[in-house]
């Protein structure tokens, strides 16, 4: 029976020799897929702060310009059941990443809960087969690696969120997504990006002829751009965090897996030095017998 035990507790450090081999590439992969991703986020960043900026210095001006983008222009006054809401999910195609996915899916899980038929454009098959369960079905899904996706995929999505839109099919955007504040810091967001509200006219507002050709005409070219902008940068955010939570996944992994690889090697051990002082008894006790 020692010998067999000895056996098996050998087959095991093996394979959780082959575990820590496998958890120490992938913690290696995630960390050059961090650093490349990183970079993509803080350049994505700038563009995104500057549009925002803009938005928000020309929004105050605009409070009588009649624009289906803006809250207090919203297209639900018409009579009839009231558009429902669009949450666009960004999660990952794979797992092995900690509480990444968990966290974002079970915090739109909550905001999504109770209301009348809400619409979801997932990104990433993790979050398309969380919420399938529940059912709530994608009304779009993308599943390349976050860090693949780029303006060409995004576009004809944002077209067809917006055509919707227009339709006075939904009434409301959300973007769901991971913000990275660190690397062991990740906080799922949920931020409204229509109808866009407008805050109180400051002094000396701009008058209509400073915006070329139109007021309304300059929020129309730029909302689908903004959109585009916030999208690219919530899947930024969103893939720097993947990668993170892979990265110190993995790093958890190989420390358990050697934690337990120590305990099977005293316990090998063991069982030898007992199967060793068991043969040295038998062969005492034949000696001891032949006397």
């Amino acid at each position: 029976m020692a010998g067999h035990g000895m056996r098996d507790i050998k087959r095991s450090i093996k394979s959780i020799h082959s575990i820590e081999k496998i958890t120490n590439a992938m913690e290696l992969v995630s960390t050059v897929k961090l650093r490349k991703t990183r970079k993509a986020l803080d350049q994505n960043r700038k563009l995104h702060d500057q549009i925002e900026d803009m938005l928000a210095e020309m929004i105050p001006y605009l409070s009588d310009v009649e624009s289906i983008y803006l809250k207090n222009h919203t297209n639900h006054k018409s009579k009839g059941p009231e558009p429902r809401s669009c949450y666009i999910v960004i999660t990952s195609s794979k797992g092995l990443c900690g509480s990444f996915n968990t966290n974002i899916m079970k915090s739109t899980l909550a905001k999504i809960m109770g209301q009348t038929s809400p619409l979801l454009v997932t990104f990433g098959n993790k979050g398309k087969e969380f919420f399938a369960k529940r059912h709530f079905h994608a009304l779009l899904h993308e599943n390349s690696p976050l860090e693949s996706i780029g303006s060409t995929e995004i576009k004809p999505i944002i077209g067809q969120i917006l055509s919707l839109y227009h339709a006075k099919e939904i009434g409301a955007l959300y973007l769901s997504y991971s913000k990275f504040n660190g690397l062991s810091s990740q906080k799922p967001v949920t931020v409204k990006l229509l109808p866009i509200a407008i805050p109180s006219k400051k002094a000396g507002a701009r008058k209509h002829s400073d915006f070329n050709p139109c007021p309304a005409a300059v929020l129309n070219h730029t909302i689908p751009k903004y959109l585009e902008l916030k999208l690219l940068n919530g899947i930024a955010e969103s893939s720097v965090c993947e990668h993170s939570a892979r990265r110190i996944a993995m790093e958890n992994a190989k420390e358990n897996a050697d934690r337990l690889k120590g305990k099977l090697v005293q316990s090998y051990n063991r069982a030898r030095q007992a199967a060793i002082t068991q043969e040295i008894a038998e062969i005492v006790s034949g000696a001891e017998a032949l006397r």
